[in-house]
């Protein structure tokens, strides 16, 4: 029996609409199609970062504003690499960290538990997101 070939996600098959917008997509080892979605760092601005915490009990999402004490604390107890060593480069994620937590709001975003996750999840996050943003900083 020949090996039945898996289906890839619906976001991978979506991919296709990247040719409208003349991002380069590539066919990968394995099959799959990669694309390299290009980046204008001069026009973008960080407007908020936001760290999903899911949660069996939660019946819908929840977002709790965090210090830049603890926006600082939780990125950097989620490092990119585990075990780096070099003091300097510890210091230097250390110190850009730091600036980026007092110059960028952080939320941690209470989802409710999945698989199955609520079909209107991303739409009540970013929703969600949303308000806090456009609220008046008071409230914050």
């Amino acid at each position: 029996m020949p090996a039945r070939r898996r289906r890839p996600p619906a976001a991978a098959r979506r991919l296709p609409l990247l040719d409208e917008h003349a991002i380069a997509a590539t066919a990968t080892a394995d099959g799959r199609r990669s694309a390299v979605v290009p980046v204008h760092y001069q026009d973008e601005i960080l407007r908020c970062m936001v760290l999903p915490s899911p949660d069996r009990d939660a019946p819908a999402v929840g977002l709790r504003r965090l210090t830049p004490v603890e926006a600082l604390v939780t990125i950097t107890s989620h490092p990119r690499i585990l075990g780096w060593s070099d003091p300097a480069v510890i210091e230097q994620q250390f110190n850009l960290t730091a600036e980026l937590v007092r110059r960028v709001p952080m939320w941690e975003a209470q989802v409710p538990w999945g698989p199955p996750f609520p079909p209107d999840l991303a739409a009540e996050l970013l929703a969600a997101i949303r308000r806090e943003l456009t609220a008046p900083t008071q409230a914050r």
